[in-house]
C-alpha cells in the first residue's frame, strides 16, 4: 500500500502534467485566435473558407474549455492533497 508521501507525491505530479498541458493550450489558443481573424479576412465570401473559419472557431472553444476542466483539475488536485495532510 502507499504511503500518505507517495500518494501527495503522485497528485503533485499530475497537477504538474496538468498545468503544463494547460498552458500549451493556451499558446496555442492564442495563436489560434490569430489564424482565425487572418482567414475570416480572406475567405469573406467564399463558402469553404467560411467553413474553415467556423471549425477553427470551434476549435479555439473546444481549447477554451479544455483549458478550464484543467484548471478545476488542478483546484481539485490541490483541495485534495489538503485534506490528505490535515
Amino acid at each position: 500500500m502507499a504511503s500518505v508521501q507517495e500518494v501527495v507525491t503522485a497528485a503533485y505530479r499530475i497537477a504538474d502534467a496538468a498545468k503544463g498541458v494547460k498552458d500549451r493550450m493556451s499558446a496555442s489558443t492564442g495563436d489560434m485566435r490569430n489564424h482565425h481573424s487572418r482567414l475570416v479576412a480572406v475567405a469573406q465570401g467564399s463558402r469553404s473558407g467560411e467553413a474553415a473559419a467556423q471549425q477553427v472557431q470551434g476549435s479555439i472553444q473546444a481549447l477554451q474549455d479544455s483549458i478550464q476542466r484543467l484548471q478545476e483539475l488542478e483546484s481539485q488536485v490541490k483541495t485534495f492533497v489538503n485534506d490528505l495532510t490535515k
